[in-house]
C-alpha cells in the first residue's frame, strides 16, 4: 500500500488537540481497486484505516472532542459516542474507490457529491418533485422499492458533467458523482467483450469522471403502482382525453367554466372507432354524451372541471395522477396509446408535444416493466412550432438475445455551472426519471468509524453488506469470516465496535450513512440488524473453513507418519 506514515508532532503534555481544518488531508489512488474481490478490498481497507489511526492527531483529538463527556472504561459509551458524532457532524462523504480519501480528509471536508437542482425525483405519493424541494423523511424510487430521505444538502453552484445516452435522454452530475455500471468481472467496468468468459457480470459504482463512452448503466426492473382507487373506465377516457382531446367552454374568455369534453373521431377515419368506444364507456359510467361528424362530446361540467387540471392546450397536457392503483393506471396507458403509431420494429411510437406527459408516459411504461427510447423533434414541418416528442417502448426480444440496454452515448464536459444538491438515501440508490436510470447517492463513513474507534484501542470490524443471488435475500458477510460467497453481491460497507477491550464478548453494528442508534442497521441489509451480534453469522464459511482444516490435519498427520516409518528403517 503507497501510503506515507505519519510523522508524530510531539506537543507539550495537555495541549489542546489541532482541529481536522487544520490537517494536511491526502487522496490516494487505487488503480486496479476494480479488479481486486470483495476481502481484497476490506483487507486493503483495514490496513488504510488501522495506519490512519495510529496518528496521534487522530487519537488525541477523538479523545478531547469526542469522547470528553463519556468515561474511560464506558466502552459501549465510547462506541455510542464515535458513532453520533459522525452522524451528526458528517452528512455525506465520497466513496473510496478509485479516489480514496483520508479520514482526515472526511473530517475536514464533510460532504460529497451532487445533483443539479432541477432534477427531478419520484415521490411515493407518484409526484415528479425537484431534488432542491425534496426533504428528509420524503420516500423516492430508489432500484426496486422507496427510499427513505435520509438529509437533503444545498451545494451552491457546482460544475457538472452531461452524460447523453442511447436511449435519447441525458442527466447531469458531478465529476464525483456515482452511477452503477455493468462490469465484467475478469477485465473490470469498461469490457466490451461478448466473448463467454466475460458473462459473469454485475454492477459497480464509478465516479462520473471515470465514465466512458458505451458504459452500460442500470434501470430499475419496474417501478411499483399507486394505491389510490379510480374508476378505470374513466381513467381509460381520461388517456382519451389526453391523447385527443379539448375542453368546451362557455363564453369568449378562458376563465368562463368548461362544461364539455371533446374528444376526436372523424367519420370514415381511422380514429372513428374511438368515438364507440368512448361512448359505450361513458354509458356505464351513466354520464351523456353528443355525436358529431368529426368528434364526439361528454356533457359532464363537473369533469370537465376536473380535467382543467390537467393543463388546457396540447403542449401543456399531463396526467392528473401517477398515484392510480394497477387496473386504473393500465387503463390510462391503454388510452394514452389511442395517440401512439405502429413503428417498423413491431412496436408503437407515442407522440405529444407535452414534454411532462412525454415523461409521465415512460414512467407509465416502466410500471410494466417496459422501457422507452425518446427522441425531441424541433424541425418537424408539422403544425405548430412547439417540439415533438415520441417515445418508443422497448419491445421484448423473441430470438433469445438480450433487448437493447441504456448505454453512455456521449459525455460532454463543457465546465456548465448550476446550483447543485446532496441526498441521502437509505438504500443508496436513486431512481432518475428523466433519464431512466438508478444512480448512486449514499457513501458509508466506514474508514472515518474505524479509524476513530481503532485509535482509542476500541474493537471493531468492517461488515459487508448486499444481497445474495441464490437465496434472493439480504445478506451480510464480516471481514473474520473466510471467503467471501461468491452468490453474494456486495453493495455497502459499515462497521461493527465491541467490547470489552482485550476480549470483545459483545458487537454492535455502526451504521453511519444514516440516523440509527448503534446496533441497528439498515433494513435493506436483514440479518445486519440483529442486535446480539450485528451481522449474520456464516456458518457455511464456517463450515468449509473446519472441514478445510480436518482434511488439513488428515495430511500432515499422514505425511509425518510416513516420514517416521522411512526414518526407522533407516536406522
Amino acid at each position: 500500500m503507497n501510503t506515507r506514515p505519519y510523522q508524530a508532532s510531539f506537543r507539550p503534555a495537555g495541549a489542546e488537540p489541532v482541529p481536522p481544518d487544520q490537517w494536511q488531508p491526502t487522496l490516494y489512488h487505487i488503480a486496479d481497486w476494480h479488479m481486486r474481490n470483495d476481502r481484497r478490498k476490506l483487507d486493503w481497507l483495514k490496513e488504510f484505516a488501522g495506519e490512519h489511526a495510529r496518528n496521534p492527531e487522530m487519537r488525541a483529538w477523538v479523545i478531547h472532542e469526542v469522547l470528553r463527556d463519556v468515561p474511560s472504561m464506558d466502552h459501549k459509551g465510547q462506541a455510542a459516542a464515535i458513532l453520533r458524532w459522525v452522524q451528526d457532524n458528517v452528512k455525506y462523504i465520497n466513496e473510496r474507490d478509485e479516489q480514496l480519501q483520508s479520514p482526515l480528509y472526511t473530517l475536514k471536508v464533510r460532504f460529497g457529491d451532487c445533483l443539479p437542482e432541477d432534477t427531478l425525483l419520484l415521490t411515493s405519493e407518484h409526484k415528479l418533485v425537484p431534488i432542491a424541494h425534496v426533504e428528509a423523511g420524503m420516500k423516492i424510487w430508489g432500484r426496486d422499492r422507496w427510499s427513505e430521505v435520509q438529509a437533503v444538502v444545498e451545494k451552491g453552484p457546482l460544475e457538472v458533467t452531461t452524460l447523453q445516452l442511447n436511449n435519447g435522454m441525458s442527466f447531469q452530475a458531478t465529476a464525483g458523482h456515482k452511477v452503477y455500471v455493468d462490469s465484467c468481472k475478469r477485465h473490470g467496468p469498461h469490457c466490451r467483450s461478448t466473448n463467454k468468459w466475460c458473462k459473469d457480470r454485475e454492477f459497480v459504482r464509478l465516479k462520473v469522471s471515470e465514465l466512458e463512452v458505451g458504459d452500460i448503466l442500470l434501470q430499475p426492473e419496474s417501478i411499483e403502482y399507486g394505491e389510490e382507487e379510480f374508476d378505470a373506465k374513466r381513467a381509460k377516457v381520461e388517456g382519451y382525453y389526453l391523447a385527443d382531446g379539448w375542453l368546451r367552454f362557455g363564453g369568449k374568455a378562458w376563465e368562463s367554466k368548461a362544461y364539455g369534453i371533446c374528444i376526436a373521431g372523424k367519420d370514415g377515419h381511422p380514429k372513428e372507432w374511438q368515438k364507440a368506444i368512448i361512448e359505450e364507456l361513458c354509458h356505464d359510467l351513466g354520464v351523456p354524451t353528443l355525436m358529431h361528424d368529426r368528434w364526439i362530446e361528454i356533457k359532464s361540467p363537473t369533469w370537465a372541471k376536473e380535467l382543467m387540471e390537467c393543463g388546457h392546450g396540447a403542449a401543456n397536457k399531463q396526467v392528473r395522477s401517477l398515484g392510480w392503483n394497477r387496473e386504473a393506471a393500465q387503463a390510462l396507458l391503454s388510452g394514452l396509446l389511442a395517440d401512439a403509431g405502429k413503428n417498423t420494429n413491431g412496436g408503437v411510437t407515442y407522440s405529444t408535444t407535452s414534454k411532462k406527459l412525454a415523461l409521465q408516459f415512460r414512467i407509465l411504461q416502466r410500471m410494466q416493466g417496459a422501457a422507452c427510447s425518446e427522441r425531441c423533434l424541433l424541425e418537424h414541418g408539422g403544425l405548430g412550432q412547439n417540439p415533438i416528442y415520441r417515445v418508443i417502448p422497448r419491445v421484448e426480444r423473441t430470438d433469445g438475445k438480450q433487448s437493447k440496454r441504456c448505454a453512455i452515448k456521449a459525455i460532454v464536459r463543457d465546465g456548465t455551472t448550476v446550483p447543485c444538491y446532496d441526498i441521502q438515501t437509505d438504500d443508496h440508490y436513486v431512481y432518475l426519471p428523466e433519464a431512466d436510470v438508478v444512480v448512486s447517492n449514499c457513501d458509508d463513513l466506514s474508514i472515518l468509524i474505524y479509524t476513530m474507534a481503532a485509535s482509542i484501542g476500541l474493537p471493531v470490524k468492517f461488515v459487508l453488506g448486499g444481497f445474495d443471488r441464490k437465496t434472493k435475500r439480504a445478506t451480510t458477510w464480516t471481514d473474520d469470516g473466510g471467503h467471501v460467497p461468491r452468490s453474494m453481491e456486495a453493495n455497502h460497507i459499515f462497521c461493527a465496535m465491541g467490547w470489552p477491550v482485550g476480549r470483545p464478548t459483545t458487537w454492535r453494528v455502526a451504521e453511519g450513512s444514516m440516523k440509527l442508534p448503534l446496533g441497528k442497521a439498515a433494513p435493506v441489509y436483514g440479518d445486519a440488524s440483529d442486535e446480539s451480534t450485528g451481522w449474520k453469522i456464516p456458518w457455511n464459511d464456517i463450515i468449509l473453513g473446519v472441514a478445510q482444516g480436518v482434511i488439513t490435519g488428515l495430511i500432515l498427520q499422514f505425511a509425518l507418519s510416513r516420514r517416521e516409518e522411512h526414518t526407522r528403517r533407516k536406522r
